[in-house]
């Protein structure tokens, strides 16, 4: 099993795209560098400009002038002038052609190419040669969201600033599993290639895909498929900021029947509360049939609230310290069932661990599961740790289309919504195909609500809920 929190730092390299003349070029070592999107164990790459391959115009895309032979023993190949064009008296030489550096062993690719966010992964906007002068140079998204501009001829490294965790895996996100090279051919027309201008760059261990200029597209025509892409290519901007995040690192965005809202749990804590919170905050937890108590485990400032209990069909979610904290991860083998995931240990932040249980606890065999949470709430577990952990294909709690949730996606982003329009099942999927390991539902129906800044934004209630869970809580 696996306990996640702040991964190794990786010591990132620079692709070396000096001179032919300069000696290599290599990255300045970042500090304590933590990946927000990796498994750790990143090779250091280190690139000589001197073995640095040469990227090629593609074939399709160069197109050689008409020319017509003279005679003699030395002729040479002149060139005609289109029909209906006047010679020149005073002809100027042609542009230069684009040109690109690529990182060294890198050779650009027309095989399928899939976006995968991986240590070898290289993002880079690159300058091009024939245009860019005295200041050619390249900026490089990193892997831990910092932004480099280095320049080629004296290596000048200029920080360009960190993206939060929350931006970095929108964007990439995005991407992932699409067909670079598929898109490039579907998207560009081969004269696209010809313009001259910087150029998007994104390379593994071996290949490339290089993308014509993404800032020159028909802005009256534009191709939503690149849309991705074009996010990607602003990020390198030295005036990029993040569309959706405010100063305090919040991006709310719309699901599929609702809204959600992704924190950094580093940065932007959650917590749980008896009043609707003051930022943005969900209904968690049950009432009771008879509206009068709570159903499932709450803790509010590290006192759990009269009234609460569980009787081991409720999960619970939350941040706990001391030896609950400390307690490993595990499954169980459930008769009559498949072997579920029973505990998951998702972030360290100041001495206390974010972590979920599954539906059912065994006091007797795993001990007491409702110890040492300074902040708690209780509702049905739908994934832990990645695997599912509830049977959603019937009964009237899964199968309504309204839900309120909270999910977790490693290394450290909490988000919490609500949505009128998809069943558990198909919420958890979707959640699941946006790289969350764990989700957790709350009461759905007619106590749905989802409020920001004290507007209700999805559903409404005027249920006497009793447990909220948000920002400002």
């Amino acid at each position: 099993m696996r306990i996640r929190g702040p991964l190794a730092p990786i010591r990132l390299v620079a692709i070396g795209l000096a001179s032919a003349a300069c000696s290599a070029i290599p990255y300045p070592a970042s500090a304590e560098t933590t990946l927000p999107f990796v498994e750790p164990e990143a090779a250091e790459v280190t690139v000589s400009e001197t073995s640095a391959p040469k990227p090629s115009v593609p074939p399709s895309t160069t197109a050689a002038p008409t020319t017509q032979p003279t005679t003699g023993p030395t002729a040479t190949a002149q060139p005609i002038d289109p029909p209906g064009i006047s010679p020149s008296a005073d002809p100027q030489p042609p542009a230069a052609a684009p040109r690109h550096r690529l990182p060294d062993g890198v050779a650009e690719t027309t095989a399928p190419f899939e976006f995968r966010r991986t240590t070898d992964l290289r993002i880079v906007l690159a300058d091009d040669l024939a245009t860019c002068g005295d200041t050619c140079g390249q900026t490089e998204l990193r892997n831990d969201g910092t932004r480099a501009r280095v320049t080629y001829d004296n290596t000048d490294v200029a920080d360009l600033g960190r993206m939060s965790d929350v931006d970095l895996t929108r964007l990439l996100s995005e991407l992932e599993g699409l067909d670079l090279t598929g898109l490039v051919r579907r998207s560009f027309a081969p004269g696209d290639w010809l313009q001259n201008g910087p150029r998007l760059i994104i390379a593994d261990s071996n290949r490339a895909v290089v993308l014509p200029p993404l800032d020159k597209v028909d802005e009256d025509n534009l191709n939503a498929s690149l849309d991705g892409l074009r996010a990607l290519n602003a990020a390198l901007q030295s005036d990029w900021v993040g569309e959706q995040t405010t100063p305090t690192g919040i991006v709310t965005r719309t699901i599929p029947g609702g809204r959600a809202i992704d924190v950094n749990y580093w940065e932007t804590p959650i917590s749980a509360g008896p009043e609707r919170c003051g930022t943005a905050s969900i209904n968690a937890n049950w009432l009771t049939n008879d509206r009068t108590g709570t159903y499932g485990l709450a803790v509010f400032d590290g006192v759990t609230v009269p009234g609460s209990f569980d009787d081991n069909d409720r999960g619970i979610f939350g941040e706990r310290r001391g030896a609950g904290a400390d307690q490993e991860e595990f499954d169980w083998d459930f008769t009559g069932r498949a072997r579920i995931n029973v505990l998951s240990n998702m972030a360290w932040r100041d001495g206390a661990r974010l972590q979920l249980h599954s539906n059912y606890w065994s006091s007797a065999l795993w001990g007491d599961q409702n110890l040492g949470w300074d902040w708690a709430v209780g509702g049905i577990t739908l994934m832990t740790d990645g695997n599912f952990s509830a049977d959603m294909s019937h009964s009237y709690t899964f199968n309504t289309r309204k839900h309120p949730f909270v999910a977790f996606k490693p290394p450290s982003t909490i988000t919490f919504g609500a949505t009128l329009d998809m069943t558990a099942l198909e919420l958890t999927q979707y959640l699941q195909g946006e790289g969350y390991t764990d989700v957790m539902k709350f009461d759905g129906g007619g106590s749905v609500e989802m409020n920001e800044g004290g507007v209700v934004t999805v559903g409404g209630t005027d249920r006497p809920i009793t447990v909220w869970l948000g920002l400002g809580c």
